[in-house]
């Protein structure tokens, strides 16, 4: 018997004239066989031209699991061969031509498939998603070749055998390439890939790779090492490069064009930036095949008829169910993982390009950003771009809907789908209206925000002499006030959010009374056989315009995030655009750094009637400077304070801008340390080598020089101790050396040294200039330029430089310079103007009483400075922190929003309760139910906007109060608080956690009332049509709840490391725009951006998981949603004479949407449970301990107390004082007596216990560390509150101590004195002219960077105290930096 075909077989058909629910052979070989390898071949020949050049990651080019794919696709080849040699012997010339052409075509294409397979084997960590992908398809498409021939009369054996071989083959080649290959990676590969990497697209799918790791995070604290990593492809060194090369290419036009960083970041990321395309248009085709098997099954179950064909009928309707939930479950998998792989990847891109700008910024440029800045750029700026990515897909999906849906319709309601056209025009044009300020708004808050960040950092960075001068309490209420404008700025945004919500959620009962009202209409006054009422064509109709309405929902509040997000992207561009530093002479670059010369004095360096300025258009701070230095000698530049000096160093190095003259400088690098000492976060051997090769000869050489032997000694781990930001532990004097010693280490030929002796004692300074500067000295070779206040240096130095209102009047020999009558005090008796400036010159300082490390193991708590929050914690909170939310927001409020909330969803609801009426009235009383609908739809639309309002301004009151309750409790924290706590973390609970208490976070938690709701309610509607699948109900609630629960459990330690992870870099980007000049003098550029990537590095890897953790939730939900769909289709089709259609229709139209709704809600929930980890950082800081006060009850005062104490006599009874229980005395048995009005002076070498006098004058550590008694005017200072004592002593520390605002503010912190007594003060520190010739004068804003020099900033603080007029004043090297 031979082959009998159908007569259309030989032509395309589709649908097989003789054979039932079958396809021609023709459109099987068109369609389901030549398409599919041909678009193969294309991809293929792609994908091998990227593999090609990579290196291989397998040990063996040809191992047990390379042959055995090689051996299966030579199996493919002899089962097509033989194919196709039995038909052409039993059809011969009456084979269908195509089907031949496509079995020829399937051998030929098995040739690059085997090349492929070896490259991908050999080349790529994972297995291959195309050859997968080709295998799969290949083997069910072939599949359905085999059905057919079953169906053919006359079909041999041999053709059967030989294809059911051909779909086994296919078969295998899909299990083979499943398989995964790290146990053959070569040893570097095992570690550089994550689990993720390395699996296949199912793997990867059901999130194989991710359960151990959440598995593990159920019951044990998970840390950064603990993870795996992320991929090669994520780390920020290779993530960054190709936006920085993208960058680079731009012309300097295009460079300041308002679309540079976008037009950079699509070229530079087309790739993954487009990927998430075709599986988001395959997702939107399945999700809208949802309103035809909605139709399908209402009208099989209002069918009357029961034939075998109906039931067999029915069944495929479950199975259609299942096959379209199934790839709805996969393809939402894929796109997600396609989403957040894009977004982790454009994270590290954008953090390493903001860095390695910051190294390359203007020194002007650094300073006008600020510390807060930085941090806003890191925090918020980052965070929004990150948003919008995961929006971008979504929206233009949300668009594309649109057409689609109302396509859709019209094969319903045919002429009335286009009613929902105008509701769509005016919910777009309104979110578009709304939408259009919301960059301008987004900036004007997040300026607000930098403003209050640049105060509180400022603050923070000088907080120990701060409170122990007793002005936290007025500071506070100025970072207050600073908070109440922020948000003023973000209500303003907030408005807008708000009214798009409203709108958008609307949109879906708009679109509905659009349609059905015009539906209802053509029905009775036009052709009820065109338009039919009834229960089947309503829901069908309201199915597509639930599709319908979540697309606008996503327009709606998608696009503010969209428009926020480029906001964001457009303040990083402005820093990308800001001017780069030019020095005026040629440096080395990053990768010559090793190649830099050794030679010991420099060959030439002179300035040529040279003047210069901080910037292009700023007044000239140095003129006419004529200077060469004589190679390998010793020059000493002395002057007043703000002459010029540190200008002049800075110049040197070619930080400031040349104005006129000429200036030939070195080619190589340059030691320099800074007038404030530059110190970062590591050991202090890390600070001294600063990434250059550690020599141990040289470096103890170094070590003894400096006199921090004895230093590193006293510390628990000796020069390994770690070092918090800036150095915060270490005194003045400790700072001052590690910088010294790193510039000495360098062995650089030229070393600029900026007052690095002032805060030395005498001992201590001459051990280091002998040691150094000797005939026998470490630096006895080398060209070294020591600006200096010490004169007594200067009859040891080579050549004197003499420097007054920022011209040079004195160069030569110590002798010469006696010898022409020049009096060399007098380079100390005045203070001028010519060194400020509104920009500033200098560097940013950590100011402050911070003599702890003078004592043993001081250090003890540096080593995991940042470690102990980089381990995740798995306590249990419950409900702790909504109750603290919901303390600080007000109960009232909390209740009032709530019932808002369950009445705007509830008349949701009733929509859809009401229109399952209508639909069964047979079209009665038309017009009743027309008003009767639109009355739901206008009441729903009020309470949304009253609902939405109400929760906006509770989440402000919320955010205020909670962030004024942070802050008084810090304010209120011990001293010994702000010595544990890194400067840097500090600053991440004000800006990340604030910013997530002010956003995500109530927004979070609205959604999880919005949606919970809501899905109550469609879970009944569901359960009404289908009672049975009740009983699934508690077995779904377990499921779901035990999923939660295990996913919570981890995401929190995610979220928890994730925000851990952000402060060192916040700390590492503020500390580099502090310490550019030291930098890049050094040529370290390299080293520290190895650091930055190190810490992007380390913050990616929760970041990547935390997003593993929402794939791995958003396709379980997806999956849940799916099994409920088929469970309803199952129960519809077998208890279909039992189920009410109406009731059917509401279930199956909720249904299409609560995949979206059910997804909505777990995520909302999700990360309004992560986003309580921000809630308990900050909670953590409320719930401080404050500061002890034994005093606080009061004790009778033997004088008025605006005049206590009277005398300012002093006593000091056998004191001891110590840091810590664990810790040795730092003063041992202290007694002296100073009566009041007298001057005395407390001297000691380093670490002999000066500062830990002051710190218990002050009372600043624990009294019960502390034995004896101070007694201030006769009375025990442990008796008196500490805000009297505190405010009755003045200080001025050995660093100034100034925060961000003006002159006027930092002297007259309370606001108490008239204007003319600030002149007097000013004038009695020498400081009167020189503030008198500012643009603002006492409203000069002293900045970051400083507008002052090192010297007038001491005297502002000094003039302070006397404007205070305390009896009792402690100079703690107040004089450091001048000679008087």
């Amino acid at each position: 018997m031979t082959f009998q075909l159908c007569s259309n077989d030989a032509w395309f058909g589709p649908v097989s004239e003789c054979r039932a629910l079958d396809f021609t052979l023709t459109f099987e070989a068109s369609i389901l066989l030549i398409v599919p390898s041909c678009l193969f071949l294309f991809i293929a020949v792609l994908r091998f031209s990227r593999l090609r050049r990579r290196p291989s990651v397998i040990q063996r080019p040809f191992d047990g699991l390379a042959l055995a794919k090689a051996g299966v696709t030579l199996a493919v080849i002899a089962s097509c061969a033989t194919l196709l040699a039995t038909i052409l012997a039993e059809l011969g010339r009456n084979a269908p031509h195509p089907f031949v052409a496509a079995l020829v075509l399937e051998i030929v294409i098995a040739i690059p498939l085997t090349i492929l397979s070896h490259v991908e084997h050999s080349k790529s960590p994972a297995p291959s998603d195309i050859i997968l992908a080709y295998s799969f398809i290949k083997s069910v498409f072939f599949g359905a070749v085999l059905r057919t021939f079953h169906g053919i009369p006359g079909a041999s054996s041999r053709v059967l055998a030989s294809t059911t071989a051909l779909v086994t083959s296919y078969g295998t080649l899909f299990l083979v390439e499943l398989a995964e290959k790290r146990y053959l990676f070569q040893n570097e590969a095992k570690y550089q890939y994550t689990g993720e990497a390395t699996g296949s697209i199912l793997s990867r799918s059901a999130f194989v790779w991710l359960f151990p790791i959440m598995w593990r995070g159920r019951t044990s604290r998970l840390t950064v090492q603990t993870l795996s990593g992320v991929s090669p492809d994520d780390r920020a060194e290779n993530a960054r490069q190709p936006l920085v090369e993208a960058l680079a290419a731009l012309t300097p036009a295009e460079m300041m064009k308002d679309t540079m960083l976008l037009r950079a970041t699509i070229k530079a990321y087309s790739g993954i930036l487009f990927l998430p395309l075709v599986p988001r248009v395959l997702l939107l085709a399945a999700t809208f095949a949802q309103p035809y098997l909605v139709d399908k099954t209402i009208s099989f179950v209002q069918a009357t008829t029961s034939s075998q064909h109906m039931k067999q009928e029915g069944w495929y309707l479950v199975a259609a169910f299942a096959c379209v939930y199934g790839i709805i479950t996969l393809l939402t998998a894929v796109f997600w993982q396609t989403v957040y792989s894009m977004t982790v990847r454009y994270r590290a891109a954008v953090v390493g390009a903001l860095y390695a700008k910051a190294l390359r910024l203007a020194s002007h440029s650094s300073r006008k950003i600020g510390i807060g800045g930085a941090s806003t750029y890191m925090s918020v700026d980052v965070e929004r771009i990150s948003e919008g990515l995961e929006f971008a897909h979504e929206f233009w999906a949300s668009v594309l809907s649109i057409p689609v849906a109302i396509a859709i319709l019209y094969t319903q309601a045919k002429w009335a789908a286009f009613a929902p056209l105008f509701v769509i025009a005016v919910i777009l044009g309104s979110t578009i209206f709304l939408g259009g300020p919301i960059g301008r708004r987004q900036a004007a808050w997040l300026a607000a925000t930098d403003k209050r960040i640049k105060l509180f950092s400022s603050i923070i960075g000088n907080i120990v002499p701060i409170k122990m001068s007793g002005y936290e309490g007025p500071l506070t209420q100025r970072v207050l006030g600073l908070r109440e404008k922020e948000m003023a700025q973000m209500k303003s945004f907030l408005n807008i959010i708000v009214w798009t919500a409203a709108i958008s959620n609307l949109a879906g009962a708009f679109c509905g009374i659009a349609v059905l009202s015009v539906y209802a209409a053509l029905s009775t006054y036009s052709s009820p056989v065109v338009y039919p009422i009834s229960v089947a064509k309503i829901f069908s109709i309201l199915t597509t315009v639930n599709l319908l309405s979540g697309p606008l929902n996503t327009i709606g509040q998608g696009l503010p995030k969209i428009l926020a997000a480029y906001a964001s992207l457009q303040r990083i561009q402005t820093f990308l655009q800001m001017e780069e530093h030019s020095p005026a002479h040629t440096g080395i670059g990053l990768e010559k750094r090793e190649k830099v010369s050794t030679n010991k004095s420099i060959e030439d360096f002179r300035m040529n009637e040279a003047s210069f300025s901080w910037l292009p258009d700023s007044p000239v701070v140095l003129s006419d400077i004529n200077l060469s230095l004589s190679p390998g000698k010793l020059h000493i530049c002395i002057g007043p304070v703000a002459s010029g000096k540190t200008t002049l160093l800075v110049s040197m190095l070619g930080e400031t801008t040349l104005r006129s003259g000429a200036l030939t400088s070195v080619k190589d690098r340059i030691s320099y340390a800074s007038q404030d000492s530059f110190v970062v976060v590591g050991s202090c051997r890390e600070n001294i080598i600063l990434g250059q090769r550690f020599e141990p000869e040289r470096y103890d050489a170094v070590v003894q020089a400096c006199a921090l032997a004895a230093d590193f000694a006293r510390m628990p781990l000796g020069d390994q101790t770690v070092l918090s930001d800036k150095g915060i532990t270490l005194s003045g004097g400790q700072r001052q050396r590690l910088a010294l010693a790193r510039a000495v280490y360098a062995d650089a030929p030229l070393l600029l040294l900026d007052d690095v002796l002032s805060a030395l004692d005498a001992e201590t300074e001459n051990h280091i200039f002998q040691s150094l500067f000797a005939s026998h000295g470490l630096l006895k070779e080398r060209t070294v330029v020591l600006a200096t206040h010490n004169i007594h240096h200067l009859p040891n130095s080579d050549r004197v430089i003499v420097l007054e209102e920022g011209k040079i009047i004195s160069h030569g020999t110590y002798n010469e310079l006696v010898d022409s009558g020049y009096a060399i005090s007098n380079a100390f008796t005045r203070v001028s103007s010519s060194e400020i400036n509104t920009d500033g010159g200098g560097n940013k300082q950590m100011s402050g009483i911070t003599d702890t490390s003078e004592e043993p193991n001081s250090l003890s708590k540096e080593q995991d400075i940042e470690d102990d929050e980089m381990i995740a914690t798995t306590e249990k909170r419950g409900s702790q922190t909504y109750r603290f939310y919901i303390h600080q927001a007000g109960l009232f409020r909390v209740i009032i929003c709530g019932m808002l909330v369950v009445l705007f969803i509830g008349l949701n609801l009733g929509m859809q309760g009401f229109l399952q009426e209508w639909s069964v009235s047979d079209g009665r009383n038309l017009g009743g139910w027309m008003a009767g609908y639109i009355a739901f739809g206008l009441a729903s639309v009020l309470s949304g906007v009253v609902a939405y309002w109400s929760f906006s301004l509770m989440a402000i009151d919320g955010a205020i109060n909670t962030h004024r309750a942070e802050l008084e409790a810090l304010m209120a924290a011990p001293v010994a608080f702000f010595f544990e706590k890194p400067a840097g973390r500090i600053v991440n609970r004000f800006s990340l956690d604030v910013f997530q208490l002010d956003m995500d976070w109530p927004a979070a938690v609205l959604d999880v009332l919005l949606t919970l709701t809501m899905l109550i309610g469609r879970i009944a509607f569901v359960y009404i049509a289908t009672p049975w699948l009740a009983l699934s109900a508690p077995v779904l609630g377990l499921v779901l709840g035990a999923v939660i629960t295990f996913y919570l459990a981890t995401s929190k330690q995610f979220q928890q490391l994730e925000a851990a992870s952000k402060s060192p870099l916040y700390t590492i980007f503020s500390n580099t725009l502090g310490g550019l000049e030291t930098i890049r003098a050094f040529h370290a550029q390299s080293h520290f951006l190895a650091q930055s990537d190190i810490a992007i590095n380390r913050s990616q890897v929760p970041y990547y998981y935390r997003f593993a953790g929402l794939r791995f939730l958003r396709t379980f939900l997806a999956l849940i949603t799916g099994l409920i769909a088929v469970g309803i289709a199952a129960l519809a089709v077998g208890l279909r004479h039992s189920t009410s259609a109406a009731s059917l229709g509401v279930a199956l139209s909720n249904l299409s949407s609560m995949t979206a709704t059910l997804s909505h809600l777990m995520m909302s929930y999700s990360l309004s449970e992560n986003g309580t980890v921000s809630i308990r950082r900050i909670q953590e800081i409320v719930k401080t301990e404050p500061e002890l006060d034994p005093g606080a009850d009061g004790v009778v005062i033997p004088s008025e107390k605006d005049v206590w104490p009277q005398h300012g006599s002093l006593g000091f009874e056998d004191v001891t004082f110590k840091y810590r229980n664990n810790l040795p005395l730092a003063l041992k048995g202290v007694s002296f007596v100073v009566q009041g009005g007298k001057k005395i002076g407390i001297c000691g070498r380093s670490g002999s216990g000066k500062s830990s006098t002051v710190l218990a004058l002050f009372r600043a550590m624990d009294q019960s560390f502390v034995g004896g008694r101070i007694l201030l005017d006769g009375v025990d200072i442990a008796t008196i509150p500490l805000d009297l004592l505190r405010n009755s002593i003045g200080l001025v520390s050995q660093d100034p101590f100034l925060w961000h605002g003006s002159i006027r503010e930092i002297l007259d912190i309370y606001g108490t004195h008239p204007e003319q007594k600030l002149w007097e003060v000013l004038d009695r520190v020498g400081l009167k002219h020189a503030v008198s010739e500012m643009p603002d004068k006492l409203d000069t804003v002293i900045d970051d960077g400083g507008s002052l020099s090192r010297g007038q900033k001491q005297l502002i603080c000094l003039a302070r105290v006397l404007l205070r007029g305390s009896r009792v004043i402690v100079l703690d090297e107040a004089t450091s930096r001048q000679v008087i």
